[in-house]
C-alpha cells in the first residue's frame, strides 16, 4: 500500500515503516496491521513526520 500510494520500492516503503515501528516503540506486525485498517495515516509516512 505504502510503496503504490507514494511510489517508492517496496525495500524503501519498509524502510519506512520500520522506522516508525521504532519511534513509535510499536511491534512492526501490530504497525502493518494498522496501516491496512486505515489507523495510520499514510501520509505520515510518504511525508517523513511520523505521529505518535
Amino acid at each position: 500500500m505504502l510503496a503504490e500510494r507514494a511510489q517508492i520500492d517496496m525495500a524503501t516503503a519498509f524502510d519506512r515503516i520500520r522506522m516508525m515501528s521504532r519511534n513509535t516503540n510499536t511491534k512492526l506486525t501490530d504497525l502493518a496491521t494498522h496501516i491496512v485498517d486505515g489507523r495510520v495515516d499514510l501520509t505520515t509516512l510518504t511525508t517523513g513526520h511520523h505521529q505518535h
